[in-house]
């Protein structure tokens, strides 16, 4: 059991670790470009990536990143409740689903992205409100992402 233990917070600790290098990426690179490159031409790009490949991916990466989170604490406090993972893996659980709660906020307005008309007073509006809230996805799945690194280090 303290096998699996360990493998659980070795598995949310890299899902969530992908998922903010991605979120990161995301609230430092992609976000900013699309001041440079105007709102049409990153809504284009945003189709083919978040409602391509980033539609498997994201989700795939936060829901097993929470779940492994959730399936670590369960078992941690089953095997060694005085270890001192409870912390840090509530810490993961409940920023992971936090994170979760404030996607199902965001999804539908990059949804609404991917069938807008290439008008920048029609797209505008729903690429602030995503980005708004994608950045607090990124401090959430980061405040995840530390707290399963912390999990990690105190097993």
């Amino acid at each position: 059991m303290r096998f699996a233990v360990g493998a659980l917070v070795l598995a949310g600790t890299v899902l969530f670790g992908l998922l903010a290098g991605s979120a990161v990426d995301r609230g430092i690179v992609s976000f900013p470009a699309r001041r440079r490159i105007g709102t049409i031409a990153w809504a284009r790009y945003s189709r083919a990536a978040d409602l391509g490949n980033g539609i498997y991916l994201y989700p795939a990466l936060a829901i097993g990143g929470a779940f492994a989170a959730l399936a670590a604490f369960v078992a941690a406090m089953a095997v060694y409740p005085a270890r001192g993972l409870a912390v840090p893996l509530a810490v993961a659980v409940l920023a992971g689903l936090a994170n979760l709660g404030v996607t199902v906020a965001a999804a539908p307005k990059m949804l609404r992205i991917g069938k807008t008309e290439d008008r920048n007073d029609l797209l505008a509006p729903l690429v602030d409100e995503f980005v708004k809230l994608s950045y607090v996805r990124l401090v959430l799945i980061c405040i995840s992402f530390a707290a399963m690194l912390w999990a990690l280090f105190r097993i």
